[in-house]
């Protein structure tokens, strides 16, 4: 039993692209383009998510500065008075 082995048919139009490939190309194109904009979308996402997360923590600290702030000129009524009771 012997093999042999056989070069595949000449393209029928050498030169030409076949008629499946540019439609094949098209949705080749059209699926790179849909996975962009969900990749921009997704992406979008994510920075307005840690944004809203920054400000949040922005928010806070401030409020935190404003008690510090508070607390501060408590500390410093107290000590304030206790001089004043002192020197009298």
């Amino acid at each position: 039993m012997a093999f042999t082995i056989s070069a595949s048919p000449a393209t029928p139009n050498p030169g030409k692209l076949q008629p499946a490939y540019p439609a094949f190309r098209g949705s080749c194109n059209q699926l790179r383009s849909l996975m962009a904009d969900d990749y921009a979308e997704k992406a979008g996402a994510l920075l307005r998510q840690a944004l809203d997360g920054q400000q949040r923590a922005l928010t806070d600290a401030e409020i935190d500065a404003a008690r510090m702030e508070r607390a501060i000129r408590d500390l410093e009524h107290e000590h304030t008075e206790a001089l004043r009771q002192r020197a009298a």
